[in-house]
């Protein structure tokens, strides 16, 4: 046989493979889910085609061939993952959430929504056209109020299902590029427009809501405990800063704000949530780390103290303990 007639064999035979791999894969997890027990088996059947198609095969291309998910090497492959997600939409019922961490098993690593080996900016959610980048944040935002409210039906994610909510609400509520996503003539208008966005106030509300919900019963919770601890801390000091203002150089806000209460309370989960995890011994280097880019937190206790007498207390003594945490 000679060489060039080797290679077409050898050709022959990887094109061949490439089914019998795919559905190799697709069989091994359709048993990991146990699919049979699915509510809506035409869904699951394309959410795994999709899958597979994202973790087999573009995943181990962008790793091991270098090539970026943007690249027009890709967009077959990306095409298809989408043809076969929309499918499974149209089969999905509307009270099941296996959609939501199907999207998750799918589309977090081509978009680096909470993955930490992802170097390169491809796809990058944050990286995104700016209308891009709220329609994810808004679908991610769906996923949320589904999971939380609805949860999964028929097949068994276990713990991915916790990984895709926290996951979720992490990326949905991280900060927004004002400059990037809102019309102004200065700096301080486009700022002044992200806190105004009311359609994004009411949708965090909703999101923030069914995380809560979800977070009561979630059994893989403590992977996540200071994490998520983190994460629900931070949209309340989102829901309070709105009414914030700053006058005279003297930050002030409504004391009327109906998030103030769960800021304290919050606020107090996390720090008891890091003692409790590692030792009493303040400053640490967890506590640190954990409070590090939280700037949020003081200047909400700036303006409790200079303008709400009921709460001055509370909030200068809490000054103190992240004062004491943060080593300032």
């Amino acid at each position: 046989m000679t060489f060039k007639n080797k290679k077409i064999k050898i050709l022959i035979i990887a094109i061949l493979s490439i089914p019998i791999i795919h559905f190799a894969f697709y069989f091994t997890t359709k048993s990991i889910v146990k699919a049979e027990q699915s509510v809506n088996p035409k869904a699951t059947m394309y959410y795994i085609h999709a899958n597979v198609v994202s973790t087999l095969w573009i995943e181990n291309i962008h790793k091991f061939l270098f090539i970026d998910y943007d690249s027009k090497l890709m967009s077959p492959l990306l095409s298809l993952v989408d043809t076969l997600f929309e499918e499974g939409d149209k089969y999905i019922k509307p009270n099941n959430a296996e959609d939501g961490v199907w999207w998750f098993l799918t589309y977090a690593y081509i978009y680096n929504i909470n993955v930490a080996s992802r170097k390169d900016n491809s796809m990058d959610i944050y990286k995104l056209p700016k209308d891009k980048e709220m329609s994810l944040r808004y679908k991610l935002a769906d996923y949320i109020i589904k999971i939380g409210n609805h949860g999964v039906k028929g097949v068994e994610f276990g713990k991915y299902e916790s990984s895709a909510m926290h996951a979720f609400f992490a990326t949905h509520f991280a900060e927004i590029d004002h400059n990037k996503h809102y019309k102004g003539k200065s700096e301080n208008a486009r700022i002044y427009a992200f806190w105004h966005d009311d359609k994004m106030y009411h949708k965090r509300i909703a999101t923030y809501k069914a995380y809560i919900k979800f977070v009561d019963h979630d059994k893989f919770l403590e992977g996540w405990r200071l994490y998520s601890f983190k994460n629900i801390l931070g949209r309340v000091m989102y829901f309070v800063k709105r009414d914030i203002e700053l006058v005279n150089g003297r930050y002030t806000i409504d004391c009327n704000n109906r998030y103030i209460g769960e800021f304290f309370e919050k606020l107090q989960n996390l720090v008891s949530a890091i003692r409790s995890k590692h030792s009493d011994s303040i400053p640490n280097r967890i506590a640190k780390e954990t409070f590090k880019n939280m700037r949020g937190d003081l200047v909400i206790l700036d303006a409790l103290e200079n303008t709400c007498e009921k709460y001055k207390k509370k909030a200068h003594e809490m000054r103190i303990l992240l004062n004491k945490i943060k080593g300032d």
